[in-house]
């Protein structure tokens, strides 16, 4: 069994990009819900917030290149 996709270049670029990665992007979201699990079970800061939106956005964007994709790779 197969499966073809078939896009409209270049118009459909940013659809390609994404069906392309889409395992890569699964995987980072995978690895940032299991970074927030952990920094909410073992680290809370000391004004009880578990960790600040600031940080979720930057280790977000850290966990997207370590894995090669971004989120500008979607228009």
């Amino acid at each position: 069994m197969q499966h073809v996709m078939v896009f409209n270049l270049p118009e459909d670029e940013s659809e390609l990009v994404a069906a392309r990665n889409g395992m890569e992007y699964y995987l980072a979201l995978f690895d940032i819900d299991n970074w927030l699990r952990e920094r909410s079970k073992y680290s809370p800061s000391e004004n009880g917030e578990f960790v600040k939106c600031s940080e979720v956005r930057a280790r977000l964007r850290e966990i997207l290149a370590e894995r090669g994709v971004s989120l500008e790779d979607i228009a």
